[in-house]
């Protein structure tokens, strides 16, 4: 999922906010196609990180990787939309990209939860509109 998720954000003919939305919709389109019984699957990071990360070292160090990969892409993108003036936030990219990764992780959980996709669409909607 990261690398399509990266190649998204990579995607220099879509402006920063587009992208971003992108990924988000691409996030919540799969919670959409992998729900059961109302519930989505989740993602395997965010699944790894809650079970395992914390008891094995390497499953620790694939999902830091994966991270770190998705991070810098967000922060790259968010860097492209302050300069552009999509974002008005004066934080630093790399904040915001932990921001949105934490919302990323947000919608998995809370789609895992059960949560209808009006509820997804609104919290993507409104981590874009904190940028």
């Amino acid at each position: 999922m990261t690398t399509s998720q990266v190649a998204l954000l990579e995607d220099e003919t879509r402006s920063a906010k587009d992208r971003l939305r992108d990924v988000l919709d691409a996030i919540i389109a799969g919670e959409i196609e992998n729900r059961r019984d109302d519930r989505g699957l989740g993602c395997l990071t965010v699944n790894t990180t809650v079970e395992l990360a914390a008891r094995d070292r390497e499953a620790a160090e694939l999902v830091a990787r994966d991270q770190q990969l998705r991070l810098d892409a967000l922060a790259t993108v968010i860097r492209i939309g302050q300069r552009d003036g999509e974002f008005t936030s004066t934080r630093d990219p790399a904040e915001l990209a932990r921001f949105l990764n934490a919302v990323i992780a947000g919608i998995r959980v809370t789609g895992q939860g059960g949560a209808d996709i009006p509820t997804l669409r609104a919290i993507a909607t409104t981590a874009l509109d904190a940028l």
